[in-house]
C-alpha cells in the first residue's frame, strides 16, 4: 500500500513555513502520530475466544467509541486538564509566531464532542507470550486468543477503510492530567493515555468520521454517533500467528483451529509457551 510521506502533503499544500522547535515531549507526540504508518512493527492483540471468532466470522475488527470507555480509561479522547491553563512548546511557538486568540474552554468543549465521532481498536507492540501481557486482564484468565502480526500487515489488512472513516495507526502518548499536549494536531487527545498504562506501549487504530458523514437529526443538529464501527479486515493479511491461552477448554481450541484453518496454515496456530527467564 503506497502512501505519501506527510512532510510532502504539508510541502505541498503549505501557504506559509515557520521555523519551530518542539520540545522533546512534543516532537515525541508528533512522531508517534505520524510514524507508525511508515514503519513495521511487531504488534500483538488479545481477545476473548468467543470474540476472536465473531471476528472471523464478520471478517471485520469492531471499534468502540472513545468516549464510552469508562473507569481508569474516563480520559480517553480528552486534553489534560492543564491544557486548560497553559500551552505546549509547539503550541507557544506557534501563537507567538501567528497572531491568534484563542478559547481553552471552546477548545476543550469541542474536543468533547469530537471524541463522540472517534473510535479506537488497541494493539500492543511486544511478543505474543510476553508473560506481563498473559497475566494481566488480557488474557480473560487465560482463555484469551492472541493475534501476533505487525503494523504494515495491519494496515494492509484494513486498506483505505470504509469511505465515512479516517483511519490511521497511531502510538499512544503517555502524559497525566498535569501535562501538556499539543492543541494544533486533532488527533492528539486520541492517542494520549495516563502514564500508569505506558507498559502496554499501545498502538491503536484510530478511526474517525469524516465531517462529510456526520449524520443530522430532524432539526440540523448532529445526530449520536454509533457505538460501535466495524472495519472490514482481509484475515489473511492480518494473522501471522495465533497464540492459544492455557486455559481454554478443548471444545474451544477445536472451534477456533476450525475457524481459522481455512485462513492461516495449521502451524501458525499455537499453544501458549512461555520461555523460562
Amino acid at each position: 500500500m503506497s502512501q505519501r510521506h506527510p512532510l510532502e502533503t504539508i510541502l505541498q499544500n503549505a501557504v506559509a513555513i515557520a521555523p519551530f522547535s518542539p520540545s522533546s515531549a512534543d516532537a515525541e507526540m508528533l512522531h508517534n502520530m505520524y510514524a507508525v504508518r511508515f514503519q513495521k512493527i511487531p504488534i500483538v492483540h488479545f481477545m476473548r475466544h468467543d470474540h476472536f471468532l465473531s471476528m472471523v466470522d464478520a471478517k471485520a475488527l469492531r471499534l468502540k467509541r472513545l468516549d464510552l470507555y469508562s473507569g481508569t480509561d474516563d480520559f480517553e479522547g480528552r486534553y489534560p486538564a492543564e491544557n486548560a491553563h497553559s500551552d505546549s512548546s509547539i503550541d507557544t511557538q506557534v501563537k507567538a509566531a501567528i497572531p491568534m486568540v484563542t478559547d481553552k474552554q471552546a477548545m476543550i468543549a469541542s474536543q468533547n464532542i469530537a471524541r463522540t465521532f472517534a473510535y479506537i481498536h488497541c494493539w500492543y507492540e511486544g511478543p505474543a507470550r510476553d508473560p506481563k501481557m498473559w497475566q494481566s486482564e488480557y488474557s480473560h484468565g487465560g482463555k484469551a486468543v492472541c493475534i501476533s502480526t505487525d503494523t504494515k500487515a495491519l494496515q494492509a489488512a484494513y486498506g483505505t477503510g470504509p469511505n465515512h472513516l479516517q483511519c490511521e495507526p497511531v502510538r499512544c502518548t503517555y502524559r497525566d492530567e498535569n501535562e501538556t499536549i499539543p492543541e494544533m494536531f486533532s488527533a492528539a487527545p486520541s492517542m494520549r493515555k495516563l502514564r500508569k498504562f505506558d507498559w502496554e506501549n499501545e498502538i491503536r487504530i484510530l478511526a474517525r468520521i469524516k465531517p462529510t458523514h456526520h449524520v443530522k437529526d430532524e432539526q440540523g443538529f448532529l445526530a449520536e454517533a454509533p457505538p460501535f464501527e466495524t472495519l472490514p479486515i482481509d484475515l489473511s493479511l492480518l494473522i501471522h500467528e495465533l497464540v492459544l491461552g492455557p486455559n481454554l477448554s478443548a471444545d474451544e481450541v477445536g472451534a477456533i483451529i476450525a475457524a481459522v484453518s481455512p485462513i492461516i496454515p495449521a502451524g501458525n496456530i499455537k499453544p501458549l509457551r512461555i520461555p523460562r527467564a
